[in-house]
């Protein structure tokens, strides 16, 4: 029971970028429900995670268990290029993995023609796995593609068991952040108000897990550039042309005064702090979402709106961009006299820090 309510293995040890404080545990609460009159099954069920997303894992556990086992399963080489009218031996493969989905319906004979139909299936493929559904076998297609059943199996399994890391009760309220989706949902009295798109963290800068509350709101922010953005992108760029602090309007200070970029010395760029001024063209845009985080993230607008038309929106150096943030501040600061759109939007326009 202790492992269905919090889960066997410590996240901890396991992700740098986990920080969710785990749900305390109580075996003799738990257990004295049963003996007082709750039979065992229903002491099981209080364990389970509450979440909508880990009941829908439990049918995804059963309808993959319902999947039959795949022999001879082969891998296809993912820098196949195949489109539509081709011929080729590895079209039969793929008509037989979309077939086993049930992307395809099933065939008295396979052929190696990349027809119309199949291109339809692989779309169908496409959507469910989160790809653009453009019919094409891309990399990205033939990767997915290559899990075999008992691969998604251990994906479901690995996912409940992340699942159980969570806190089982959000409450009512909240603002939830899903890292593999880009979407952002804000949820009020236990209905998803309003979804907007994200963009998150590379693979190589990931954006953390955690849980937090906001604290405050900031209009017009500054951005102070963090340590790792000094290290891998400021310093290379200004080092070749000093000319990058005034194209990103970046003032520099050392010991609380000005520093004139003719007098920046790179081999001590750590020891400077660099301060981006408010704008259209600041880094964070025109509204930063503060919250407690030893990673020194937040969610915030962008100056490069233009990321939000992408499939995939790993673009951060590991915090969250939002989407036409404002309704999102109009909503948290909730006071219709203060703070309406209206003027919202008239504090912006000053570029002044509110």
């Amino acid at each position: 029971i202790r492992h269905l309510w919090r889960g066997k293995l410590n996240p901890n040890a396991i992700y740098r970028t986990w920080d969710i404080k785990r749900t305390a545990f109580n075996t003799n609460t738990l257990l004295s429900g049963g003996i007082s009159g709750d039979s065992i099954s229903s002491v099981i069920e209080m364990a389970r995670p509450k979440s909508i997303i880990y009941k829908r894992l439990l049918s995804a556990l059963q309808i993959i268990n319902s999947y039959p086992e795949q022999k001879n399963f082969t891998k296809l080489d993912t820098l196949l290029k195949i489109k539509r009218g081709d011929t080729a031996v590895a079209v039969r493969d793929i008509k037989r993995k979309l077939i086993f989905w049930k992307d395809l319906a099933p065939q008295d004979s396979v052929s190696t023609i990349y027809d119309r139909k199949t291109s339809q299936a692989v779309r169908r493929f496409q959507q469910r796995h989160g790809l653009v559904p453009d019919g094409v076998l891309s990399t990205g297609t033939i990767k997915q593609l290559n899990y075999s059943r008992d691969d998604r199996k251990a994906q479901i399994l690995a996912n409940l068991e992340r699942w159980r890391w969570f806190a089982h009760d959000f409450g009512k309220d909240y603002v939830i952040l899903n890292i593999p989706e880009y979407l952002l949902s804000v949820v009020k009295d236990g209905d998803t108000l309003e979804q907007k798109r994200i963009v998150v963290g590379r693979t190589v800068r990931k954006s953390a897990v955690l849980s937090s509350t906001f604290s405050n709101i900031i209009l017009n922010p500054t951005w102070t550039v963090p340590p790792t953005i000094i290290e891998r992108d400021l310093t290379p760029k200004a080092s070749l042309n000093r000319g990058y602090f005034a194209a990103e309007n970046i003032s520099i200070y050392r010991n609380g005064k000005p520093v004139s970029a003719s007098d920046w010395i790179p081999s001590k760029a750590k020891s400077y702090r660099y301060i981006q001024k408010p704008g259209d063209h600041n880094s964070l845009g025109n509204v930063k979402f503060n919250f407690p985080s030893r990673f020194m993230v937040y969610l915030h607008d962008t100056n490069h709106r233009d990321l939000f038309v992408m499939h995939s929106r790993s673009y951060s150096s590991g915090c969250i961009r939002l989407e036409n943030p404002l309704p999102l501040a109009e909503y948290m600061l909730n006071d219709s006299i203060r703070w309406p759109m209206d003027s919202i939007k008239k504090v912006v326009d000053t570029k002044k820090t509110t």
